[in-house]
């Protein structure tokens, strides 16, 4: 009865190590694909990117939102976006992040009556499976795609989070996405109305908001939104569908890579 609490632990201690670890291949292989001399990256620019980056994952991880190893993986993404895509992308991370922190904190009572939330922050593998797509594309990816990729990776994660998160706290009976069966609140592939839509605004809110930086983009807002509503339902069949044997983590992941998928698809096919 008492091992209980030290495998928990356990487990969490090694989740932190993985996420880190990860985060810092990322960020390894940023700088060894991304910081090259005709990319003209100034010494000021690597200021700014780290002290703002590490800024916003310090505060995150102050307001409870992110374990230390999580705010660890949220700079490493972030500083990705940054050097790698470009500091236009960082208002729509912050978005992302507010409006999950935000959706995570309202309700929070209901949530732990139903014992259907986690009482720590997010750690260093949930921030990678909901952004990581993100920073890969920055690495990897050149020009308009990598910019559409990133667009719709953070629009999805921020719908994602949002839907579920909402409709755990007012969204009532939750029905299966496959069968439209009711399920208890937080199972895996289980939706609301009410967190649909809240889901929805937040793609749409995270999406509008690289117009803010980038005014030229306007016009492929709307199929960013799309595409990341679309991956949060693809997130919602997977979990319905492929959990267990796929973990919650893996599930948000591919997500997010579907709603890259499709943005690309659709920008593509219009052009």
């Amino acid at each position: 009865m008492k091992a209980a609490p030290t495998t928990a632990m356990g487990t969490k201690a090694r989740r932190e190590q993985a996420g880190v670890l990860v985060s810092a291949t990322l960020l390894a292989a940023l700088l060894a694909v991304k910081v090259r001399p005709e990319l003209a990256v100034t010494a000021h620019e690597f200021e700014a990117a780290t002290l703002a980056c590490a800024a916003l994952a310090l505060a995150a991880h102050l307001a409870g939102g992110l374990s230390r190893g999580g705010a660890f993986a949220a700079f490493v993404v972030a500083f990705t976006l940054w050097i790698g895509a470009g500091a236009m992308f960082l208002l729509p991370l912050l978005m992302t992040f507010m409006l999950t922190w935000l959706s995570t904190t309202i309700g929070r009572n209901r949530k732990l009556r139903l014992e259907a939330e986690e009482r720590h922050g997010r750690d260093a593998l949930q921030v990678l499976a909901n952004s990581g797509a993100a920073a890969l594309g920055a690495i990897f990816l050149r020009g308009v795609w990598a910019q559409f990729a990133i667009v719709a990776i953070l629009a999805e994660a921020a719908a994602d989070t949002v839907a579920s998160e909402i409709g755990k706290a007012f969204g009532g009976a939750p029905r299966m996405i496959t069968s439209r069966r009711k399920a208890e609140p937080g199972a895996n592939g289980a939706v609301t109305w009410v967190g649909s839509v809240a889901g929805i605004a937040a793609a749409l809110l995270v999406a509008a908001c690289v117009t803010r930086t980038w005014p030229e983009l306007w016009p492929f807002a709307p199929l960013a939104a799309l595409a990341g509503v679309a991956g949060m339902l693809f997130d919602s069949l997977l979990g319905a569908t492929l959990e267990p044997p796929l973990n919650n983590d893996a599930v948000n992941f591919l997500g997010t890579c579907f709603a890259a998928g499709l943005n690309c698809a659709l920008l593509w096919k219009l052009h």
